[in-house]
């Protein structure tokens, strides 16, 4: 499993966002519950979120911008669970195209 972390130099200016991302592919773990507990994180606490969730464009661009990983449409997406989406967070894992992933979020602006 590989943890990245990026601050505000690699998003806008003055942006004061920040990025973890933990993340494996997919044979190195059984499940998405498998890399959610190597992760330290409660599976039970997520909600899946639904193939109109509005902030997997925002998933979808960082991860292509910062980790040059191109995942599909949300709806094509193994698993999803939210943990935390507010205006100034968001905690998800993801399970698709053969990463999964806890992607922690969060800007103080």
């Amino acid at each position: 499993m590989q943890r990245l972390e990026f601050d505000e130099a690699e998003f806008s200016s003055g942006s004061e966002q920040s990025l973890v991302v933990r993340m494996a592919l997919v044979r190195e773990h059984t499940d998405l519950t498998a890399f959610l507990t190597a992760c330290g994180i409660q599976r039970d606490l997520g909600v899946p979120a639904t193939a109109s969730w509005e902030r997997s464009s925002m998933v979808i661009e960082t991860m292509q911008r910062l980790l040059r990983i191109e995942l599909p449409y949300v709806g094509n997406w193994r698993e999803v669970l939210i943990f935390r989406d507010e205006w100034d967070a968001l905690k998800v894992a993801v399970d698709a195209d053969g990463w999964r992933f806890y992607y922690e979020w969060q800007t103080t602006a």
